[in-house]
């Protein structure tokens, strides 16, 4: 990705696949002014040792931002490299046998994780490799669950800012339907800054926008379970391909 660039997907659930590889799926290095909106990133080929979704490198800052992503079967979901600073928000990072959400490493470093569902890591949810050295990462309004550890090397943020652990409620995830159900403790109770104004299905944020009641979701969705179309982009030869399915 390049500064100055917004790419956001044609529809809900189009999909980047990529290969299982350390310099990430999609990789963002030295980047100001650019978003990466509204895609399932994943790989086509999942290897034990190493691979990543999403890399920030370089002195990419908070006006590069990740948001309304499904991220799935990489090692690593998010990778942010010291001095990186990017906004991630309202995405869902789901891991299976994957080890780590968002790993924040070498060096300290402050990204914005806000507004995300984070499960199933068998490593850590987010790890903070430097610990509370400063400067910290901005971490609220996340539901971190089910993984092996939901905070490494850095304190339990449950309860605090917003942050929550407990089960998505996912309408479907056997069959990767990550919209949330009526009861998810994701719905309604997400942080409104800086949040995008639609989510991956092009649907408005927050649901009944301009109504004192309206809140904002966790996670890449402002409704819940419904049909959806599927496109997926294939990044070698461009070969796209729609077709409707259900979300029971």
């Amino acid at each position: 990705m390049k500064s100055g660039v917004y790419v956001i997907a044609d529809g809900a659930n189009t999909s980047i696949v990529g290969t299982d590889i350390t310099a990430g799926v999609v990789a963002f290095s030295s980047v100001q002014d650019a978003r990466l909106d509204g895609f399932k990133i994943t790989v086509s080929a999942p290897v034990n040792g190493g691979g990543r979704a999403v890399v920030f490198t370089g002195n990419t800052n908070e006006t590069t931002v990740l948001q309304n992503c499904i991220l799935q079967n990489t090692q690593y979901g998010i990778f942010v490299w010291s001095p990186a600073t990017p906004t991630i928000q309202n995405n869902t990072i789901v891991g299976g046998l994957c080890e780590q959400g968002i790993y924040i490493g070498n060096l300290p470093t402050a990204p914005i994780i806000r507004n995300n569902i984070i499960t199933g890591y068998s490593v850590a949810g987010i790890h903070v490799v430097a610990g509370m050295a400063s400067p910290v990462p901005t971490i609220s309004h996340n539901d971190l669950w089910n993984n092996n550890e939901n905070y490494l090397d850095y304190p339990d943020q449950t309860g605090i800012n917003g942050n929550i652990s407990s089960d998505p409620l996912f309408a479907d995830a056997e069959n990767e339907n990550y919209h949330l159900t009526s009861n998810s403790p994701c719905k309604d109770t997400g942080s409104s800054q800086g949040a995008p104004n639609t989510d991956m299905d092009r649907i408005l944020r927050p649901q009944g926008s301009g109504m004192i009641w309206a809140r904002m979701n966790i996670g890449f969705t402002a409704m819940l379970n419904r049909w959806r179309h599927v496109m997926v982009i294939d990044p070698v030869i461009l070969r796209f391909k729609k077709q409707s399915i259900p979300l029971i």
